[in-house]
């Protein structure tokens, strides 16, 4: 754990920090851009909605004042009182264009004047697109029906009325002799593009008081959280580094206060955890503890041994800590290959270490240690090993001197003429002298191991074997002849 975090705080300082900031960020960003275009989309359907609403109410009136007029005056066959007043509404910015077209669909009157003469065909030929066709369409709709259509244009930018115009009624019969359409191109541009500018202006309103709440609320979260955990980010760092003093003094009540307070209380309780590891490693009378690292290139590494290795080895803990061949140069040169043989065979296999080696001290004394570990691997790849060296130069004397009494046994029970043997708690046979052998005319070597009723069952119901027994039951010594 402590090699993955200090391999994401070489990367950055702060990494998680400005991870959460960059995400904060981003995700006000992001709401605000789609709560704006979405308040901008609405605001702008509702704004076009409401302007074609008032769009057709003003067409609705001026139609209904016009017909009126327009048809008295095409009655009294005024045709130059219909161009002057439908040339008045020219004034109107609204009003693109306005056109009155009688039964030939010749234009009769127009606001601009160019396309008086002229087919109305001309005029929705000259809109382009489909548009032509669908208002030649409509104009036939309101000649027949004799109703009023109103459409709008594909970009929703214009809206065209058509109404009908009587002219030649007959008062006694109230027919219609004749049917003029007039025609209305009303412009929406300049009010959208006005309705248009008007929501910008909200929008950027909108949007400054969006920053003003984000810079006072950053603020506050960097008052009251992120400055809080700059702190304890960096007593984070510096107990990575290796400063196990480090506290952190984070006031307030509630969960980074928390967070602070059980840093500080493990800190303390590693502290002690390592003050009775230390002590107990540099108490051990025949031993010391160590921990010991192989690198990426296959050199070896101490990253903590216990000061006992003094008493041990002759040699200090910090020398062996700056420098590993001042205790790995002790070992005798005999002793060498089985060592790296035991540490190879612990890296492949992951395999517990142990192995017996002499050490030559710094004083010239030899030492037999037994060194055992255990190996882990680390997150960045590495090997280490836990372990534990013990002085075991007594108990190699006593091995030795154990060997020899044991051969002087054995030489004395080989040169005595009697025989002499020994059986185990399973009647097997653990030691027979050659006369022992010669007596009963077998092999001693042979019947070691072997249980003496399976080799000679003609003993049992014999006063030896009662004798035998009795002394396997007692465990009493018994003496006979």
């Amino acid at each position: 754990m402590t090699n993955k975090l200090n391999n994401i705080t070489s990367a950055n300082k702060y990494p998680y920090l400005l991870s959460l900031r960059v995400i904060i960020t981003l995700t006000f960003v992001i709401m605000t851009i789609l709560s704006l275009l979405t308040i901008n989309y609405f605001e702008r359907q509702r704004a076009l909605k409401q302007i074609q609403e008032n769009s057709i109410r003003e067409i609705t009136e001026l139609s209904f004042y016009l017909q009126n007029i327009l048809e008295h005056l095409l009655n009294d066959n005024r045709i130059d009182l219909v161009q002057k007043q439908i040339g008045l509404l020219g004034s109107n910015i609204n009003l693109r264009l306005v056109l009155l077209v009688d039964e030939n669909n010749d234009i009769i009157a127009s606001t601009h004047r160019q396309w008086i003469g002229h087919k109305i065909g001309d005029f929705f030929t000259s809109l382009g697109g489909d548009e032509d066709r669908n208002l030649l369409s409509n104009m036939e709709d309101t000649r027949k029906n004799k109703k009023s259509v109103i459409t709008k244009s594909s970009k929703n930018e214009t809206m065209y009325a058509q109404y009908p115009v009587y002219s030649g009624i007959s008062v006694e019969t109230l027919h219609s002799l004749s049917v003029n359409v007039l025609f209305i191109d009303y412009d929406l541009s300049r009010q959208i593009e006005h309705s248009h500018r008007a929501i910008l202006i909200n929008s950027l309103n909108y949007s400054g008081f969006l920053i003003s709440v984000y810079i006072i609320s950053g603020f506050a979260i960097y008052m009251i959280v992120t400055r809080r955990l700059v702190k304890l980010t960096s007593v984070i760092n510096r107990i990575l580094s290796g400063d196990m003093s480090a506290r952190t003094d984070i006031s307030g009540n509630d969960e980074i206060t928390n967070l602070s307070s059980c840093l500080n209380m493990m800190l303390d309780k590693i502290l002690e955890v390592q003050s009775q590891l230390r002590a107990l490693g540099d108490n051990l009378p025949n031993g010391m503890m160590y921990q010991v690292v192989r690198e990426h290139d296959g050199s070896m590494r101490f990253l903590y041994i216990s000061a006992s290795v003094e008493r041990l080895n002759g040699v200090s803990a910090d020398d062996v800590l700056r420098d590993p061949s001042a205790l790995y140069g002790q070992i005798m040169e005999e002793d060498i290959p089985a060592v790296a043989a035991a540490e190879e065979l612990s890296a492949n296999e992951m395999s517990s270490f142990n192995v017996e080696a002499r050490f030559r001290r710094t004083d010239g004394q030899v030492r037999w240690m037994q060194l055992s570990s255990c190996p882990r691997l680390l997150s960045d790849g590495r090997i280490l090993w836990d372990g534990i060296e013990i002085d075991i130069t007594e108990r190699k004397r006593i091995e030795k001197e154990l060997v020899r009494s044991k051969d002087e046994l054995l030489n004395i029970l080989e040169s005595i003429s009697d025989g002499f043997f020994t059986l185990n708690w399973e009647w097997r046979y653990t030691y027979l002298n050659t006369n022992a052998g010669k007596m009963i005319k077998r092999d001693s070597k042979d019947l070691v191991g072997k249980i003496i009723l399976q080799e000679f069952p003609e003993m049992v119901n014999t006063p030896y074997y009662q004798l035998y027994n009795q002394v396997m039951q007692t465990g009493i010594v018994k003496y006979f002849e």
